[in-house]
């Protein structure tokens, strides 16, 4: 499999767990401690019981909004050695009616871990300050913002 192929395969399958409340096989995609930034923030998730507890608010909110389908795509991929990646994509999530957020922007460094690419560090393009996510702000979310820019820089190293 290419790079790309592993990314894109990581996003279809954590994207799907987060559908079906598989808790114990979204975990062995993640390598703690977690960094998740956004616009507004960084949320550094270091144990199994605070992942836990997100995987569990995120779920709460995916049901809440109705969401049906979370689709990732890859934007760009770029190796920064053999067990890690860097990637950025683009997530649209829907529910009954269709698009039920903006389409937003994110960024992650994949490493390969056990036999497994798991997350390490993730860049969600929102404006929340934190996570979980209760509602994904997305009003002013573009691909050029700063913070992208910012945390694309930093993984080109």
């Amino acid at each position: 499999m290419t790079p790309e192929d592993h990314v894109q395969e990581w996003l279809d399958v954590t994207g799907a767990l987060s559908l079906t409340d598989d808790y114990d096989s979204y975990r062995q995609r993640i390598l703690l401690p977690l960094r998740l930034e956004t616009l507004g923030g960084t949320t550094m998730i270091r144990c199994d019981a605070d992942l836990a507890q997100t995987f569990a608010d995120w779920r709460a909110m995916l049901e809440r909004l109705g969401i049906r389908s979370i689709r990732r795509t890859v934007e760009t991929v770029r190796p920064l050695g053999p067990n890690r990646i860097y990637c950025s994509y683009r997530t649209v999530m829907e529910g009954e009616g269709g698009a039920a957020a903006p389409a937003y922007p994110g960024a992650g460094v994949l490493c390969f871990d056990d036999g497994v690419w798991k997350a390490n560090e993730m860049w969600v393009g929102v404006e929340n300050t934190s996570f979980p996510l209760t509602d994904p702000r997305t009003d002013e979310i573009h691909d050029e913002s700063e913070a992208f820019r910012r945390f694309a820089e930093e993984k080109k190293t």
